[in-house]
C-alpha cells in the first residue's frame, strides 16, 4: 500500500529525506564546494515543503544562492515563510538575476536587494563574497519580473482560476512576453509576430480556461495570441493606421472580444473566436483615439471607454456598437490615457490621464467628472481632477479590492507610479519609484487573497511589480540621493574616519562610510547647489580635508568637511556644465583641481587662491566627461582625460601642455577615467567608453599596458583604481546595466563576481581600509550603495573592513 502524499509516513519520510539532503547541504557550504549535487539544488525545496520544514533551515543566506529559483518560489506561493528578516523579500527581488550555474552570481544579488530593502543580510551568502553593508534608496521597491530589450509601451495582468497571476508585456522591441509573477520568471518564448514596436497589450481567461492575449503593433495589427502554443491564433487588419491602441473583456455569455482604436478616429469590435469586426466602426472622436478600455457592467451590458486628442472620454455600447451619451470633456487638450472600473456598489468609474499631467475620474453613469478635496486650498474646495503629478500621464489602471475599495494607479514622465483611492482622492502611499527612468505602462488585479497588484513596464526595459501592502517604502537619510548619486568620493579623514559623498541634484551629500548615518548636506552661500552637482571628489591638505564639486552652472565649490563651511568658489567653465573634477596636493603643498567640461577644456586651479593654473588644456575639441589627477614619485602632477572625441589625453600640469600623443581605442566617447601610481613608480590610466569596453594604459609608454577588459554589456560609466598594500592593483567599473565589475590589473582577469545593483552606475569610488577588503561606494540614478569584497583567501567575515548593520 502506498502512502497518501499528506499522510503521516509520507510526511515522516520526506523529512528523513530532508534532512539527508540539508546535511549534504551544510557540509558543501561549511566547505565552500562548488560541487553541490544538482539533485539537492534543484528538489530540496520540494522534499522540504512536502515535510514542513521549508523554513529557515532551507531558507538562510548560505544556502539560498544554490538552490532552483522557479521551484522555491512555486513552493512557497504568495505566503512569506519562515526566514530571517527580510530574506525571503530579498530573494524575490534577486530572483530575475538569478542563474542556476552561477551560485556566487546568486549570493551578490541577494546581497545587494538585501541591503536595498534595509535589511543588510548579517550573515554572509558566499565565502569570499561581496557584502553589502547598507545602502540608501530613494524607490520603492517593486519586484522585478524581467525585461524587453528596449522599452516597455504596454502591460497588462490578469489572475487565472488557479489563484496564479500571469503579465503580458509589449515593448519597442517588438516582442510580447508573458511572465509567472509567482515564479518570478518568463513563460515560454517571446511571441513573435508583429513589425516594429508594440503598442498595447491585453489578457483574459476564457470560461474553459484558456488564456488569450491580444496585442496591436506599430504595424497596424491587432494580434490574437494562444499562451499555452506560443501561436498567433489571429492577425486581425484594424485599418486604424499605425500604433493602434487594444482592450479585450469577456462578456457574460462567454464570448471574448477585442476592442480597438487608432489614428483614424473610430472604435472598432472584434470577436476574438472569429477574427471578425463585429458590427461598425464607431466614430466620434476628431482625431486620434489614444487609450480604450472595455468594462462589463452588473446587468451585464458591456461598455467600452475611450479617450482621445479631441480631449474627449467616450462611452461606447459593444453589443449595439454605437455611442453611450453625450461625450465628456476633460480639462487636458489630450486624453492620453483611460481605464474603468466597477465598484461593489455598481457605480462604473473611468480614470483618464492627459497630456499635461491632469488625472480625472469619470461617473460614467452620471456622465460627469467626480471632484475631490483641493490639496492646495483646503477640503471646503472641490476640484474635478487627482492632484499630484506634473508632467505627461503615462499610464492608467483601476481595480476593485474584495473590501470594496476602489484604486486608480497612474504613471506619468516625472518618474512617480502613484495610487489613489477613488472615493476620497487621496493618494494612498507614497509614490513608487523604483523604474531608471518613467514608466510608460501600468496595470492592476486584486489578488484572491485581497492584496492589491500593480505591474508596471518602463523606459528602461524593466517590468516590475509591486504588491501594494508589502512594498517598502524609501529609506530616508538627509535629503536622500535626489535623483541620483551622479558621482560619488570617499575620504579618509585625519582621524581615522572614512567619509562617503555623493552629488547630484540635492546637492553634495555627506554619510559615514562606515555606519551609513548621514552626517551633513554641504551649502552653498545661498543654500544647496540645487542646479545639480555633476562631480565631486576630496582631497586632504596639511590635514585638512576638503570636498571639491562642480556644478552645472560651471561654478566649482569648495568646503571644509571638518567645520562643514564653504571656504572657496570658482567660476570654472562660463556658465556651463562641468563634468568633471580632480584633486590633488602637489610638491610644494599646494591644493590643485582640475576641472573639465561641456566647453572641451580642461583647467587648473589652485584651491586655496582660486585663480587658475596657467592656461585652459585644449585639443578634445568637444566635451570632456572625465578626468583623473596623480602626483607622480618624480614630483610631476597629472591629469588626465576623456571625452566625447574618444580620445584619452595626458597633460603635464605644470608645464600646462599635453603629454604625448592621445591615447585611442574606444569606439565613441570616454565616459570615465581613473589614475593610479603602482608601488614600482609606475602610473596608469582606466578607461571606460561608451563602448562597453574598460582599457589600461601605460602613461610612461603611451599606450595600452593590458588588451581591453571585456564583459560589459553596456556604455561603462565610471571607473576606480586603488593599489592594495600587497602592491596589487585593481579597477572597478561600472555600466548603464548596473553591473559593477572587479579587475585585477596585472592580470587583466576578472577579481571576484560581478555585482548586480539594479540601476545605472553614475559614479564609483573604491578605497582600501583596516581588514582585508576592498571597499567601494557606488552611485546610481537612484541609490548609493557601500559594498565590500574580500581581497585574500580566508575566512571572509574576519577580513571585512566595514561590520553590517
Amino acid at each position: 500500500m502506498t502512502d497518501t502524499p499528506n499522510s503521516p509516513d509520507a510526511r515522516a519520510t520526506e523529512a528523513r529525506i530532508t534532512r539527508r539532503l540539508l546535511a549534504l547541504a551544510n557540509d558543501a557550504v561549511d566547505e565552500n564546494d562548488a560541487a553541490m549535487p544538482a539533485y539537492l539544488r534543484r528538489h530540496l525545496v520540494e522534499h522540504a515543503q512536502d515535510a514542513g520544514l521549508l523554513d529557515r533551515r532551507v531558507l538562510r543566506p548560505a544556502l539560498l544562492p544554490h538552490l532552483d529559483a522557479g521551484r522555491l518560489r512555486s513552493a512557497v506561493g504568495p505566503s512569506t515563510p519562515d526566514a530571517s528578516d527580510g530574506l525571503w523579500q530579498a530573494f524575490r527581488h534577486a530572483t530575475h538575476q538569478w542563474d542556476f550555474t552561477r551560485p556566487a552570481n546568486n549570493a551578490a544579488a541577494l546581497e545587494m536587494q538585501a541591503a536595498l530593502l534595509n535589511t543588510p543580510l548579517t550573515e554572509p551568502s558566499m565565502p569570499g563574497g561581496w557584502r553589502v553593508p547598507w545602502a540608501i534608496t530613494t524607490r520603492a521597491q517593486g519586484e522585478r519580473l524581467g525585461a524587453h530589450a528596449g522599452p516597455v509601451t504596454s502591460v497588462a495582468a490578469v489572475v487565472l482560476p488557479d489563484g496564479r497571476t500571469l503579465v503580458v508585456s509589449g515593448g519597442e522591441d517588438g516582442t510580447v512576453r508573458v511572465w509567472d509573477e509567482a515564479t518570478g520568471g518568463p513563460i515560454g518564448m517571446p511571441l513573435i509576430g508583429h513589425t516594429g514596436h508594440v503598442a498595447s497589450v491585453a489578457a483574459v481567461v476564457l470560461p474553459d480556461g484558456r488564456i488569450l492575449v491580444v496585442s496591436s503593433g506599430q504595424d497596424g495589427t491587432v494580434r490574437v495570441w494562444n499562451v499555452d502554443t506560443g501561436q498567433s491564433v489571429f492577425v486581425i487588419q484594424a485599418d486604424h493606421g499605425d500604433f493602434p491602441e487594444v482592450a479585450a473583456v469577456v462578456l457574460p455569455d462567454g464570448r471574448a472580444l477585442a476592442v480597438s482604436g487608432g489614428y483614424d478616429g473610430t472604435v472598432r469590435v472584434w470577436d476574438l473566436a472569429t477574427g471578425q469586426r463585429v458590427g461598425k466602426p464607431m466614430t466620434g472622436h476628431r482625431g486620434w483615439v489614444l487609450s480604450v478600455t472595455a468594462l462589463v457592467l452588473p446587468d451585464g451590458r458591456a461598455w467600452a471607454v475611450s479617450g482621445g486628442q479631441d480631449g474627449t472620454v467616450r462611452v461606447w455600447d459593444l453589443a449595439k456598437t454605437r455611442r453611450v451619451g453625450k461625450p465628456m470633456t476633460g480639462i487636458d487638450e489630450w486624453v492620453v490615457e483611460v481605464t474603468a472600473a466597477v465598484l461593489p456598489d455598481g457605480r462604473a468609474l473611468a480614470v483618464s490621464g492627459g497630456r499635461h499631467g491632469n488625472l480625472q475620474v469619470w461617473d460614467l453613469m452620471a456622465r460627469q467628472a467626480v471632484s475631490f478635496p483641493s490639496r492646495l486650498w483646503g477640503p471646503t474646495h472641490q476640484v474635478p481632477f487627482l492632484d499630484g503629478h506634473r508632467e505627461r500621464i503615462r499610464a492608467v489602471a483601476a481595480l476593485t479590492l474584495p473590501d470594496g475599495r476602489a484604486l486608480a494607479i497612474s504613471a506619468s514622465e516625472d518618474d512617480t507610479v502613484r495610487s489613489w483611492n477613488l472615493a476620497t482622492g487621496e493618494e494612498t502611499d507614497t509614490p513608487l519609484t523604483g523604474h531608471d527612468d518613467w514608466a510608460e505602462a501600468a496595470s492592476a488585479v486584486a489578488l484572491p487573497d485581497g492584496r492589491a497588484l500593480t505591474v508596471t513596464g518602463g523606459r528602461d526595459g524593466a517590468v516590475r511589480a509591486w504588491d501594494l501592502a508589502t512594498t517598502q517604502p524609501a529609506r530616508s537619510s538627509l535629503s536622500q540621493v535626489g535623483s541620483g548619486a551622479l558621482s560619488v568620493a570617499t575620504v579618509v579623514l585625519p582621524d581615522g574616519r572614512a567619509l562617503a559623498l555623493c552629488g547630484g541634484m540635492s546637492g553634495v551629500q555627506v554619510w559615514d562610510l562606515a555606519t551609513g548615518q548621514g552626517i551633513v548636506s554641504l551649502l552653498t552661500s545661498t543654500g544647496p547647489v540645487w542646479t545639480g552637482v555633476g562631480a565631486v571628489t576630496t582631497v586632504v591638505v596639511h590635514g585638512r580635508a576638503l570636498a571639491v564639486a562642480s556644478d552645472d552652472g560651471g561654478t566649482v565649490w569648495v568646503w571644509d568637511l571638518a567645520t562643514k563651511e564653504l571656504v572657496g568658489s570658482i567660476q570654472a567653465n562660463e556658465g556651463t556644465w562641468v563634468r568633471a573634477v580632480s584633486a590633488i596636493v602637489d610638491t610644494d603643498g599646494r591644493a590643485l583641481a582640475v576641472s573639465a567640461g561641456a566647453g572641451g577644456r580642461v583647467r587648473v586651479w589652485d584651491l586655496a587662491t582660486g585663480q587658475a593654473v596657467g592656461a585652459p588644456l585644449t585639443g578634445h575639441g568637444h566635451s570632456v566627461d572625465a578626468v583623473s589627477a596623480v602626483v607622480l614619485p618624480d614630483g610631476r602632477a597629472l591629469a588626465v582625460s576623456g571625452g566625447w572625441d574618444g580620445t584619452v589625453r595626458v597633460w603635464d600640469l605644470v608645464a600646462g601642455q599635453q603629454v604625448g600623443a592621445p591615447l585611442t581605442g574606444h569606439d565613441g566617447s570616454v565616459e570615465a577615467v581613473s589614475a593610479v601610481v603602482l608601488p614600482d613608480g609606475r602610473a596608469l590610466a582606466v578607461s571606460g567608453g561608451r563602448d562597453g569596453a574598460v582599457r589600461v594604459w601605460d602613461l610612461a609608454a603611451g599606450r595600452e599596458a593590458l588588451g581591453p577588459l571585456t564583459g560589459h554589456d553596456g556604455s561603462v560609466e565610471a571607473v576606480s583604481a586603488v593599489v592594495l598594500p600587497d602592491g596589487r592593483a585593481l579597477a572597478v567599473s561600472g555600466d548603464q546595466d548596473g553591473i559593477v565589475r572587479v579587475w585585477d590589473l596585472s592580470t587583466g582577469q576578472l577579481f571576484g563576481t560581478p555585482l548586480p545593483v539594479d540601476a545605472r552606475v553614475t559614479g564609483l569610488s573604491a578605497v582600501f581600509l583596516s581588514g582585508d577588503a576592498l571597499v567601494v561606494l557606488i552611485g546610481t540614478q537612484q541609490s548609493l550603495v557601500v559594498a565590500q569584497l574580500p581581497t585574500s583567501e580566508g575566512d571572509d567575515t574576519s577580513a571585512l573592513s566595514l561590520p553590517v548593520r
